[in-house]
């Protein structure tokens, strides 16, 4: 599972995989924090690992995977790589 947020390029797809509830079983440490839900959701969901103190046992019966956006750098530096790439396109095949 990739920790960080899609980039500019990606397939519009790979989002769907942000908005799948997994249950708590399913939780494994290389995953890292997640965003945990309670099911039926009727609250705002707690950010964390199992592993943490204030990790409620029992209490959270589902997670979902966490968005972390990049840097604003790494983000300003994909976007120009990718405009460049479609500059070079355009170049190519002409308007």
């Amino acid at each position: 599972m990739s920790l960080y947020y899609p980039s500019p390029g990606s397939d519009p797809d790979c989002l769907r995989d942000y908005q799948v509830l997994y249950d708590i079983d399913d939780w494994h440490e290389d995953f890292r924090p997640v965003v945990w839900w309670r099911c039926p959701i009727e609250e705002t969901p707690w950010v964390g690992t199992p592993l943490d103190d204030d990790f409620i046992e029992n209490y959270y019966t589902h997670w979902s995977k966490l968005l972390v956006p990049p840097s604003p750098e790494e983000y300003k530096k994909e976007v120009s790589e990718i405009a460049a790439s479609w500059t070079e396109e355009v170049r190519k095949y002409g308007r």
